[in-house]
């Protein structure tokens, strides 16, 4: 039996123990509505276990071999048999879950289609004494480029981040901030009915929020007068305003929304309900932090991509020579 140790990298422990003393610290100052108190404690709870979990696998976990076995022996142990691995590979690993206690790991894939991760302190010995098991084993367990393999996924990091900042900016932001009442698309319709609604605002920290829903007739939109404009939610509750006449003005990339926010201008019948609201100094505040943010990362990225030409071009220019599928796949890896 021979019995190897994982090799820990420091941001694992520093970032388990921050974890937790972040969940700890939330529990703390989180204040929740009458009757809420209990369901935030058990969701904290459960959080606090499940990130106690990093620091419990990484000073428990070791690699067993015996008998012709792999026993992987920590939080989730597994046993696997040597003689059906077909292949163990040193990577860097950059996925969103933790299967190892460092990013500089090994990928054993074994069976029909099964794969696991490894981090051993002594990968060459670890790789050889697997191989005295079964010698039809393929290894791989040259060092890897860290340098390339940032260089890269920063790249494609800051790539998508920039995509998505420039459609909010372009496709959002700017035109919402131009477009003047007049360029507005005029929808007209009639009142079926309206009632008060309760809706959460969604994402992570979802928050209960009231509002007046006015269902179209003919139409399957329907419009939601939040909190911003309760001042008007009296005169919208009014069933004396059922089956009347309603027109009202959105920005164009909202018009084909089923569900509508706070439409300005708001007429029923021939009553203006809600006048036309535009906040040009927020809405223009936004560009400006947008562009401004924008321009940061694109800077940032600038430099990576004359860092990358400098340490892997060469590399996947070689790559791209053999495939353009294997040049794709290997930034896809990253």
């Amino acid at each position: 039996m021979k019995t190897y140790q994982p090799k820990i990298a420091k941001y694992y422990i520093i970032g388990s123990i921050v974890s937790v003393l972040l969940c700890c610290f939330y529990f703390f100052i989180v204040e929740g509505k009458p009757g809420d108190k209990n369901i935030i404690f058990f969701k904290l709870l459960f959080i606090a276990i499940a990130i106690m979990a990093l620091p419990y696998k990484a000073f428990l976990e070791k690699y067993i071999l015996e008998n012709n076995f792999l026993t992987i022996k920590g939080l989730f142990p597994s046993k696997i048999d040597i003689n059906k691995i077909k292949s163990v590979n040193r990577i860097i690993y950059s996925g969103r879950s933790f299967p190892t206690t460092s990013t500089d790991c090994l990928e054993i894939k074994y069976g029909f289609s099964n794969t696991t991760y490894v981090a051993p302190i002594d990968m060459e010995g670890f790789a050889n004494d697997l191989l005295l098991v079964n010698p039809n084993i393929e290894v791989n367990i040259n060092p890897v480029d860290k340098a390339s393999h940032k260089v890269r996924v920063r790249i494609l990091g800051l790539t998508i981040i920039s995509l998505i900042l420039a459609y909010v900016l372009f496709v959002i932001a700017i035109p919402t901030y131009i477009t003047q009442e007049k360029d507005m698309v005029v929808v007209k319709d009639f009142i079926a009915y309206s009632f008060t609604n309760t809706y959460n605002t969604g994402g992570r920290h979802s928050v209960k929020k009231h509002s007046v829903d006015i269902v179209l007739y003919n139409s399957e939109k329907t419009l939601r007068i939040t909190e911003n404009n309760s001042k008007y939610w009296e005169r919208l509750l009014d069933t004396s305003k059922y089956q009347k006449a309603i027109k009202f003005k959105v920005y164009p990339w909202r018009a084909d929304n089923d569900l509508i926010y706070d439409p300005s201008p708001l007429i029923i019948d021939s009553d203006t309900i809600i006048p036309f609201q535009k906040d040009t100094n927020s809405q223009l505040s936004l560009v400006v932090a947008l562009s401004v943010i924008l321009a940061f990362i694109l800077l940032i990225l600038f430099n990576k991509i004359k860092a990358y030409r400098k340490k892997a071009f060469y590399e996947d220019k070689v790559t791209y020579s053999e495939g353009l599928w294997k040049l794709v796949g290997q930034w896809l890896k990253n």
